[in-house]
């Protein structure tokens, strides 16, 4: 019996060594497989090197298989990579301005062989990097402090067709170069503060006086209107008065022609008549013209 345990033994371990052993073979299958295999993803291009030679060119997207033993894929990225980065810039003067750098490159399709050849793959730091922050302290040095903020846009063109110039020939591409959050020394900023300052008070001087400008001239204006207007009421007040004389001295024309001594002396006869009539007249003169009264009445 202790024989038969013992065999059942001796097999048990047989099978679980065979076991083992199979374990391990679909590990190492599995291992060599997957050391097999490369994916390269949309946006990455990648080269195949068998003994430190290029083979097949470029790789593109999707599953491929090699032989691992000698042979190495090697994975560049083709998209937009952003690298930003805080800079202390030395200006013109000699100070110091604190900015974010914010640099967007990619690597042009093709040129891969070229820049590992150079490069090896981390070809970002000695070749965009290194350029970058010497470009930019070149560019800012030529700017005083105060003229950072407003040359802006002309810094970051400038430094752009600089980085251009020294990396485009290995075939990466520079798609924006940006600073933003510039900080100047505190005595800098005082100093833009106190000048834009004092340019609102000169603008607000400005507009007051134009403003009282404005306000003269409108008053004037006003009183040229007000006296234009009394001097027109005058001038048709003038041609009423001269055509309301016109209009008397022709009337009186009229009357005086009218008057003839035959209508004088009928119109003297009723004055006359109605006199007579009257109680307080006693005494007539008359010259064979026009009587002369003389009224003796209450005396």
């Amino acid at each position: 019996m202790k024989t038969n345990f013992l065999s059942w033994q001796f097999r048990m371990q047989r099978q679980t060594v065979k076991q083992f052993g199979v374990f391990l073979l679909f590990a190492f299958t599995a291992l060599f497989f997957l050391q097999s295999c490369s994916v390269v993803r949309p946006g990455e291009t990648a080269l195949k090197t068998r003994w430190g030679k290029y083979k097949d060119g470029t790789l593109t997207q999707g599953l491929h298989v090699y032989n691992p033993i000698g042979t190495k894929v090697i994975k560049y990225s083709l998209r937009i990579t952003e690298y930003s980065e805080k800079m202390h810039l030395p200006t013109k003067e000699g100070l110091e301005i604190n900015t974010a750098l914010t640099l967007l490159y990619h690597l042009k399709p093709g040129s891969e062989q070229s820049v590992y050849s150079k490069f090896g793959n981390d070809y970002a730091s000695p070749l965009i990097l290194n350029n970058l922050y010497a470009i930019a302290r070149q560019s800012t040095i030529s700017y005083y402090a105060n003229d950072i903020i407003t040359q802006r846009e002309t810094m970051e063109k400038e430094i752009t067709e600089s980085l251009v110039a020294n990396v485009s020939p290995y075939g990466i591409v520079i798609d924006k170069v940006l600073l933003k959050d510039i900080i100047l020394p505190s005595d800098i900023t005082q100093a833009i503060a106190n000048k834009v300052s004092a340019q609102q008070v000169a603008q607000k001087a400005e507009f007051d006086v134009q403003k009282q400008r404005v306000e003269l001239n409108f008053s004037i204006e006003k009183q040229l209107k007000e006296a234009q207007l009394t001097v027109d009421k005058q001038k048709i007040e003038a041609e009423r008065l001269q055509i309301e004389a016109e209009s008397i001295k022709k009337a009186q024309i009229i009357i005086n022609e009218s008057l003839t001594d035959k209508v004088l002396k009928y119109k003297s006869l009723e004055i006359t008549k109605g006199l007579i009539t009257s109680p307080n007249a006693k005494v007539i003169i008359s010259n064979g013209n026009t009587p002369f009264l003389l009224n003796t009445g209450n005396q």
